[in-house]
């Protein structure tokens, strides 16, 4: 039995790919987190032996609807599918926070991670 579903990308492209209306969610945010950026991320933490604490995420705090336009955009679709509504109004199996977005500044303000991208440029990184 599968116990994950795909990620908010895989399934804004499903949908609409095959022509159907989403709803997305305008008042949860995130902090998209590229994977290679993490890894390097976490490579130079390692490297430079830094101890503590660190969030390692992508440098934009975005909605999870302006996300959702995002990869309409990069990826040719129709974002008119995509129907804005507020969080309480999705039948979710579990709750979910509304701002789930990291703060990154510690990993920045020591030059630990210098490449962390907007969660456009990630999008359009994969066209």
């Amino acid at each position: 039995e599968r116990l994950a579903r795909p990620n908010i990308a895989l399934r804004v492209i499903d949908n609409l790919k095959k022509g159907k209306e989403f709803k997305v969610p305008t008042d949860q945010f995130r902090t998209p987190t590229d994977a290679d950026d993490l890894a390097k991320g976490l490579i130079s933490l390692a490297e430079r032996k830094l101890n503590g604490i660190f969030n390692i995420s992508g440098g934009q705090r975005v909605s999870v609807y302006d996300l959702s336009k995002q990869v309409a955009s990069a990826f040719g679709l129709n974002d008119s599918l995509l129907i804005p509504i507020k969080s309480a109004e999705l039948p979710e199996p579990a709750k979910r926070p509304l701002d789930s977005s990291l703060d990154i500044s510690k990993a920045k303000n020591l030059q630990a991670v210098l490449f962390m991208n907007d969660s456009t440029t990630t999008v359009s990184y994969y066209l």
